[in-house]
């Protein structure tokens, strides 16, 4: 309508979609699996010319945006709050985890977590399928911090978010955690006996693979 001459609108105002659709439309598209479908199906939203798209819509290198930005402000009982609803709704938004991981990363944040809190990143970013290098290194080092103190409750999240989100089997947090529940079978809460058999025979798979593959590496050395 900027160019002049006759217009005419239609007679059906449904045809005209609100700006509140056309917003709703694209959040929802920030969901990877909602993208692919969209985009599949040929009704993908795209904004309009002039306006800069999110680098996470052309597949580009995540970079911090409006909503990972505000997480600099959030406590860590907002944070943990965040992600262990967005775990309960299968929520994958890539740009939102890298903001929770950069806010976990920083200064000493990871290093203040209690044996409970490191479970629920761990088994949260387990569900969500989210690792990251340096969120690894940190939550590795939270949880050689409380693996001596963590209650019988917290063995199976825990031990399944760390083989998740890539931690040696043979690391110090690992070894420290495995300690702790060797130490208390018995304690294993009876609802959780079945998962927490799963999670040690896949450590103990785990640790077999890469003893194996160290053994082969040495071995083509000689």
């Amino acid at each position: 309508l900027c160019a002049p001459g006759a217009y005419r609108l239609p007679l059906d105002p449904r045809a005209l979609r609100s700006k509140d659709d056309f917003w709703w439309q694209q959040l929802r598209q920030r969901h990877f699996r909602l993208r692919r479908r969209a985009a599949a199906a040929g009704v993908a939203v795209e904004p309009p010319v002039g306006i800069t798209r999110d680098p996470l819509d052309i597949g580009d290198s995540i970079s911090s945006s409006g909503s990972s930005a505000a997480l600099a402000h959030v406590s860590r009982q907002e944070c943990l709050q965040l992600v262990d609803g967005c775990a309960r709704l299968r929520w994958y938004d890539e740009s939102l985890l890298h903001g929770i991981a950069s806010w976990l990363c920083e200064g000493r944040r990871h290093a203040e977590l209690t044996p409970g809190e490191v479970a629920c990143f761990l088994e949260a970013f387990c569900i969500l399928g989210y690792a990251q290098p340096l969120l690894r290194v940190s939550l590795e080092h939270a949880l050689l911090r409380v693996a001596p103190t963590m209650d019988p409750m917290h063995w199976t999240r825990a031990l399944r978010g760390a083989l998740e989100v890539g931690m040696c089997v043979r690391s110090a947090a690992m070894r420290a955690l495995v300690q702790r529940c060797t130490s208390g079978l018995a304690f294993v809460p009876p609802e959780d006996r079945d998962a927490f058999n799963v999670v040690s025979a896949s450590i103990l798979q785990a640790s077999e693979r890469e003893i194996l593959s160290t053994f082969s590496v040495h071995k083509s050395s000689w």
